[in-house]
C-alpha cells in the first residue's frame, strides 16, 4: 500500500509531496560505490529509492524531481566537486537536506561543506550512520549529527545498565513492569511503552509509561492485538503506520494517539510477554532501536524467570513452615488428650483451609457405620467463620466413592475427570461441597472408616505432595481425638510426620539454595552481557580516535564516553561483589578491631601528607566476627570517613566503642569532621548506588556503604548514621557478638 509522507521542512513551506517512494539523489561516478550506498539506505529505510547522478548535467536534471527528499554527494566526481554541487543544490532546491560523503573527504573540507550549508558530512567507513540520517531527513525533516548519535548510544547503554541493575533486586511482575516500561520509553524515545503478559487467550497490560496511558490494567483478546501477534509468531514487529499494516486492527487505535509502533517478544522459545513502544507521529524504528528493545526484552525474560523461581521456592518453604507450626500447635493442644472431637474438627477445618489456601474445608463423620455420613463443620477463610452447614448423606447413594477409602488414604477430585466409572460420583461430591476440585482424606478408627476430611477449592487446581501429607496428618489428629486410646500411635505418627517435614524443609531449603545459585549465575550472565556493549563502546571510541582523525573539540565527548564505560565496568564488578557478600557464611572468631583499624589507617595515609591527618583509635576493642568480612566493613567505613574529610585543612577520624550494658550490645562508631550530609536523606544512605555528592567532588561507585551494611546485618547487627552538612558524620554499628 502506498503511503504519503510529509517532511517538517515541507510543512513549513506549505509544499505538498505526491504519494510514493521518496528519492535519495546520490552524486557518484563509480558504480561499485553506489551499490554500498544503496544497501546502507535500503536496509534501514523503507519507502525510499536511490537515484544516481554521475555528472554535473545529470545532477542538475535530477534536482527537478519533486519527490526528492535527500542529496548524498561524493567528492570524487571528475570535474565536479561536492562544494560546487552544494552551491547548485542550495540555489535550486534549498528545501532538500544535503550530506557530503566520500572516502577522499578531508576533515577540513567536510567542515567547509557544513559551513557553506551542508547538513552533515560522513566518510565511507561510517556508512552505518547513513541509515538514521536518511530516516530523519525523509520523515522528520532534520538530520541527527554524529555527536547526537554518540550521545544517544551512551544514553541507551546507561538506561540498559540501570534497568538490569534494578531487575536483579525485584521479585514481582508489577515491579518488573514498572522498570521495563520506563526503560523501553527512554531507550526508543517513544511517546509510550507497555509490558503485556500472555494470560491464556488474553493480553494483560501490566504497566504503561505514556504521555496519556491507554491500556494499563486491561485484559484484551490475544488474537486482536499486535502484541499477541508478536507473542504467537515469536518475532519482532515494527510499523511506521498502524493504519496501513494488515497485522494490526486499525479500529483499535483510532481512539488513541498511536501512529507508529515497535514490539519485541519476551522469551525466545515460548514468549510469555511482549514489550511495545509507540509514537504519536509517523516513526520508522531504526535497527539500533529494535536491537536495544530486544535486548531489554531478553533481560526481562531472565528477570521474570528468576523472580518466579525465587517466589516458588519461597512459597514452598513458607507453606512447609506453616504446616509444621500447625502440627506443633496440635501436638501441644489439650484437644487431643481430652478427646474434644468438636473442637478438633473446628480447628482442623480452619487450619486445612488457611494453610492450603483452599476456599473451605469440612469433615464428614460417620453417623451410622452402615448408613450415613454427616457433615460436622465448615470453615470459610473468606469470612473467617465456621458455618452451620450440617446435613447428612446416605452412604448407599455413593458406594463407589466411600468404598474407595477402605483401601485408599486419600482421593483427589477434579471437575471433568475422564474416569467414567467415578465421573458421576466425583461430580456429585464436588457439587455438595460447592467446589471444582477437592482433596479428600480418610479418617480411620478401630472400627474402620470413621470419616473424611474434605479440603475444597472453587477452582480446578493441583494438590502438592506436601499438602496431601499435611492433610493426612490433620486427619490423623482427628482420628486420635476420636479414639484417645490410640494416643501412643498418634505420637509416633506425629513424630514420623515431623521427621518427614524436616526432610521436606531441608529439600525445599536446598531448592532455595539452588535458586540462589541460579540467581548468582543470572547476575553473572547479565553482567557478562553488559560487558559486550561496553566493549563495543570502548572499541568504537578507539577506532574513532585512531582512524577518524577527529578535531580536538570532538575528542572531549569521546573521553567522556570512555570514562562512562570504565565506570560501568566498576559498577558491574561492585554489583557482583555486593551480591556475593550476602551469600558468604558467617563463622565468628575472636577479632582485634583496634589492630584492624590501625592497619587500615596506615594504608589510607600512605602517600599522604601526615601532618594534617589525625586518627584516634580506642584501645582493646575486641569482639567475635568473621575476620575477613569485618575487615571489609571497617575498610568501607574508615575509607568513607577519610574520603569525605579529605577537603578539610586538618582531617580528624575517630574509631571507638561504647561497651555492652545489660541487654544493650556493644556500639562501635566511626566519626569524621568532613562534609557530612542532610539527615533528610539518611534512609537512602546505605542504598545500592546511592550517592549524595557528584563524582567530580568525591570519587566512588555508591556500593561501599551498602556492602558494609550487608556484612553487619549478616552478623546479626545493625548500622546507622548521624550528621549535619559541613559538620562531619558519625557511623554507628553493632555486631551482636560476645566480646573476646
Amino acid at each position: 500500500m502506498e503511503k504519503t509522507t510529509r517532511t517538517a521542512r515541507e510543512a513549513d513551506t506549505g509544499n505538498s509531496v505526491s504519494s510514493g517512494p521518496k528519492i535519495i539523489l546520490h552524486l557518484e561516478d563509480e558504480p561499485n560505490k553506489t551499490g554500498k550506498i544503496n544497501r546502507a539506505i535500503i536496509n534501514d529505510v523503507a519507502n525510499a529509492l536511490v537515484s544516481v547522478a554521475n555528472s554535473k548535467e545529470a545532477f542538475r536534471a535530477s534536482l527537478e524531481n519533486p519527490a526528492l527528499g535527500l542529496i548524498v554527494a561524493d567528492d570524487g566526481v571528475e570535474g565536479f566537486s561536492c562544494l560546487e554541487a552544494l552551491a547548485i543544490a542550495k540555489e535550486l532546491r534549498p528545501d532538500v537536506p544535503f550530506v557530503v560523503g566520500s572516502d577522499m573527504l578531508s576533515t577540513s573540507k567536510g567542515r567547509q561543506a557544513v559551513t557553506e550549508g551542508a547538513d552533515d558530512h560522513i566518510r565511507k567507513e561510517e556508512l552505518w550512520r547513513l541509515g538514521p540520517i536518511v530516516q530523519n531527513a525523509l520523515f522528520d525533516g532534520s538530520i541527527t549529527n554524529s555527536q547526537e548519535t554518540i550521545d544517544r548510544h551512551k544514553t541507551a547503554s546507561e538506561v540498559l545498565v540501570a534497568a538490569i541493575t534494578q531487575l536483579v533486586q525485584v521479585d514481582s511482575t508489577e515491579e518488573i513492569g514498572a522498570i521495563i516500561v520506563k526503560a523501553a520509553r527512554n531507550l526508543t524515545g517513544a511517546d509510550g511503552a507497555t509490558l503485556v503478559m500472555k494470560e491464556g487467550n488474553q493480553c494483560y497490560y501490566i504497566d504503561e509509561d505514556a504521555i496519556s496511558p491507554l491500556f494499563k490494567g486491561q485484559r484484551l483478546p490475544l488474537n486482536s492485538r499486535i502484541c499477541g501477534w508478536c507473542i504467537r509468531n515469536k518475532q519482532q514487529v515494527s510499523t511506521p503506520d498502524v493504519y496501513a499494516d494488515d497485522r494490526i486492527s486499525a479500529e483499535d487505535y483510532r481512539p488513541t494517539f498511536v501512529k507508529s509502533l515497535a514490539v519485541a517478544p519476551v522469551g525466545k522459545a515460548e514468549p510469555l510477554a511482549a514489550i511495545a513502544a509507540y509514537w504519536a507521529t509517523r516513526h520508522q524504528p531504526t535497527t539500533e532501536e529494535l536491537r536495544q528493545l530486544q535486548l531489554l526484552a531478553d533481560s526481562t525474560a531472565l528477570a521474570i524467570e528468576g523472580a518466579n523461581q525465587r517466589n516458588d521456592s519461597r512459597m514452598r518453604i513458607e507453606r512447609l513452615q506453616a504446616q509444621r507450626r500447625c502440627l506443633v500447635k496440635i501436638a501441644r493442644s489439650p484437644l487431643v488428650t481430652c478427646g474434644d472431637v468438636e473442637g478438633m474438627v473446628r480447628f482442623a477445618t480452619e487450619q486445612a483451609a488457611l494453610v492450603t489456601g483452599a476456599d473451605r474445608a469440612s469433615v464428614w463423620a460417620v453417623d451410622d457405620p452402615r448408613e450415613s455420613f454427616i457433615c460436622k463443620d465448615v470453615y470459610e477463610p473468606s469470612s473467617g467463620e465456621h458455618l452451620a452447614f450440617e446435613f447428612a448423606i446416605v452412604r448407599a447413594e455413593y458406594p463407589e466413592y466411600f468404598s474407595r477409602f477402605d483401601t485408599d488414604q486419600y482421593a483427589v477430585l477434579v471437575e471433568g475427570t475422564t474416569d467414567e466409572a467415578n465421573k458421576a460420583v466425583v461430580q456429585d461430591f464436588l457439587v455438595l461441597n460447592g467446589a471444582k476440585s477437592a482433596l479428600a482424606v480418610r479418617i480411620m478408627t478401630d472400627d474402620g472408616l470413621g470419616g473424611i476430611l474434605s479440603i475444597n477449592s472453587a477452582n480446578a487446581r493441583e494438590w502438592e505432595d506436601d499438602e496431601i501429607r499435611f492433610a493426612l496428618a490433620l486427619a490423623s489428629q482427628i482420628r486420635i481425638t476420636m479414639a484417645t486410646d490410640e494416643r501412643r500411635k498418634a505420637e509416633e505418627s506425629l513424630a514420623e510426620m515431623n521427621v518427614h517435614l524436616d526432610q521436606l524443609v531441608q529439600e525445599r531449603t536446598q531448592e532455595l539454595e539452588i535458586a540462589n545459585r541460579e540467581l548468582d549465575a543470572f547476575a553473572r550472565t547479565l553482567s557478562h552481557d553488559l560487558k559486550n556493549p561496553v566493549a563495543v563502546i570502548e572499541t568504537s571510541c578507539w577506532l574513532m580516535r585512531d582512524q577518524c582523525q577527529l578535531p580536538e573539540d570532538s575528542l572531549k565527548p569521546l573521553t567522556r564516553i570512555e570514562s562512562a564505560a570504565k565506570r560501568m565496568k566498576v559498577q558491574i564488578a561492585s554489583m557482583l561483589q555486593l551480591y556475593h557478600l550476602s551469600q558468604e557464611e558467617i563463622i565468628r572468631e575472636p577479632c582485634d578491631l583496634t589492630a584492624m583499624a590501625r592497619d587500615i589507617a596506615e594504608d589510607l595515609v600512605t602517600g599522604q601528607s601526615a601532618n594534617h591527618i589525625e586518627f584516634t583509635i580506642q584501645e582493646n576493642m575486641l569482639d567475635k566476627a568473621s575476620p575477613d568480612l569485618l575487615r571489609s566493613a571497617l575498610v568501607n567505613l574508615l575509607s568513607n570517613a577519610f574520603k569525605y574529610s579529605s577537603k578539610c585543612a586538618r582531617q580528624h577520624i575517630e574509631f571507638g566503642m561504647t561497651p555492652a550494658d545489660g541487654d544493650v550490645s556493644t556500639v562501635y562508631h566511626v566519626r569524621d569532621n568532613g562534609v557530612g550530609f542532610d539527615m533528610a536523606n539518611a534512609d537512602k544512605l546505605f542504598g545500592l548506588f546511592q550517592r549524595f555528592h557528584s563524582a567530580s567532588q568525591f570519587e566512588g561507585t555508591g556500593v561501599g556503604l551498602a556492602s558494609a551494611r550487608r556484612i553487619i546485618q549478616n552478623h546479626g547487627g545493625r548500622v546507622w548514621a548521624e550528621s549535619k552538612p559541613n559538620e562531619g558524620a558519625t557511623f554507628y554499628f553493632t555486631l551482636c557478638g560476645d566480646r573476646g
